[in-house]
This record gives structure tokens, sequence and C-alpha cells, in this order.
């Protein structure tokens, strides 16, 4: 059973998840993101990471996750999605397309 002290932390740094009810998403397993995913304090030091490392990880607040593929910063602008959309519609078709595990969307 979980302290009240832990209880606290947990609902403190839940992570909030919001799907559209358009979107086809099905759950992926958080090791897909050590293929895909570097982690560091600035642009300048992202680096490759293993899940066990990240509890490792001094000051860890001050790291974040990007996904080097993925322009979020210009909803896909400069990177390799072409289209008549922009914004974040088309980030998320983009990120669906590259990523995405529903085999509606991707029979392979």
């Amino acid at each position: 059973m979980a302290s009240k002290q832990d209880i606290e932390l947990i609902k403190r740094y839940a992570p909030i998840l919001w799907l559209h009810e358009d979107d086809a998403f099905l759950p992926e397993d958080c090791a897909v993101m050590e293929k895909l995913a570097k982690v560091g304090t600035s642009k300048e030091d992202m680096k490759p990471f293993t899940l066990d490392e990240l509890g490792d990880l001094k000051n860890s607040e001050k790291y974040y996750l990007d996904i080097p593929e993925i322009d979020f910063n210009n909803f896909g602008m400069g990177s390799d999605y072409e289209g008549p959309k922009m914004g974040p519609e088309a980030l998320s078709a983009q990120v669906r397309n590259k990523f995405g595990n529903n085999p509606l969307l991707d029979p392979n």
C-alpha cells in the first residue's frame, strides 16, 4: 500500500492525457521511446537514453524529452510533412503516420 506521501506525489505528477474523440489511439509501450526520443537539459546536450537510466538522473526536473523527427515548435513546418494542413492537426497526422500503432490505420 502506498503511503500518504506517495499518493500525494502520484497525484501531483500524474500525467494529463487528453484524446480527441476522432483520434485513433492505442497505448504504446514506453520502451518505444528508447528508440525514438532523446533526453537532455538543453538542445545541445540531448542524448539517447534507456528507461532504467531515467530514475538516476540528477536534477531530473531540469530534463525534457524530445522526439527529434518531430518539429513541435513549428507544428511540422520544416519537417518531412507536406500537405494542405499546418498547425497542430498536421503535426498530429504526421505523428500518427510515423509512429502510430493502430492496425486499422496501418496494417503493417
